[in-house]
């Protein structure tokens, strides 16, 4: 239960985030990004609770993860996002699949593999059909990511996966850094 309480106060941290920006597009990205995180805990929460129900947390992983059918509201919460949010959402959310990939791959490995195909799959396809914003870009690598980081804990183990984790913190930042317009200067000498 302590697990599922820690999972759900780093979701909810990040509510703050959006607040930072004050448009009304900010708006229906929190709105989208509720939505998607209050569905995924109260699912997780039956899976957690109920051990015959256990499918119902992989269901909320998927959500809150956006593996393969749970994809939307990713894309609708960084449309309406500040960077901030973005970076959050696709690096700050990733360390929580250390806990999460070890007992749900054991499982339910079979599945995981599959919403794992098909959302690269979906986002291989999404890149080359819809990639109007460096946004939307953003979110395909964010959705791929989630995708390979999953598979990549199943396979080479925990220790391995932070040290990936970490590298991955340090190209987020980096494409953070290089997007924002304060660094703008910065990021055309980089390029």
């Amino acid at each position: 239960m302590m697990f599922w309480l820690f999972f759900e106060l780093g979701s909810l941290s990040l509510i703050p985030c959006f607040m930072y920006g004050g448009s009304v597009s900010v708006f229906d990205g929190l709105l989208s990004y509720i939505y998607a995180i209050s569905m995924s805990s109260s699912l997780m929460l039956v899976g957690v609770l109920y051990s015959d129900f256990f499918f119902f947390f992989l269901v909320g992983v998927g959500v809150k993860f956006c593996m393969f059918p749970f994809i939307g509201w990713m894309y609708s919460t960084f449309l309406g996002a500040k960077s901030m949010v973005c970076w959050c959402m696709s690096v700050l959310m990733k360390v929580v699949l250390v806990s999460v990939g070890c007992f749900v791959c054991s499982f339910y490995g079979w599945i995981l593999m599959l919403c794992v195909f098909l959302g690269l799959l979906f986002s291989g396809l999404s890149f080359w059909v819809n990639s109007s914003k460096w946004f939307i870009v953003w979110c395909h690598m964010t959705v791929s990511s989630s995708c390979l980081l999953m598979y990549m804990l199943w396979l080479v183990g925990v220790d391995a996966f932070c040290l990936i984790l970490v590298y991955y913190s340090f190209w987020a930042t980096g494409v953070l850094v290089y997007f924002s317009k304060s660094f703008c200067m910065f990021s055309y000498m980089l390029w």
